[in-house]
């Protein structure tokens, strides 16, 4: 789970890179092979939805007078950054 959260937080979702990082920073002794390390991710597949369930209930229960607050700010993009991303 700690490598699926890292690379979703701090990567992009790129879990090579998220694995490479947490072995390097001497978190991880033996890294897992590609193909092993995305059995065990996907064989834990409920155990994330469960816990994000239980995240959503337990914000819902914190924030009982469902207060939110939306940002509405504008973002302005020129031409030729709209013509990169095409």
């Amino acid at each position: 789970m700690t490598t699926a959260i890292l690379a979703a937080l701090r990567f992009g979702g790129n879990f090579k890179s998220a694995r490479q990082a947490l072995q390097d920073k001497g978190y991880i002794s033996h890294k897992l092979r590609k193909s092993r390390f995305n059995r065990r991710l996907h064989r834990i597949k409920d155990l994330f939805l469960n816990l994000f369930r239980l995240f959503g209930e337990t914000w819902k229960e914190l924030n009982a007078q469902s207060i939110y607050v939306i940002d509405s700010v504008t973002v302005v993009q020129s031409e030729a950054e709209l013509r990169k991303t095409a």
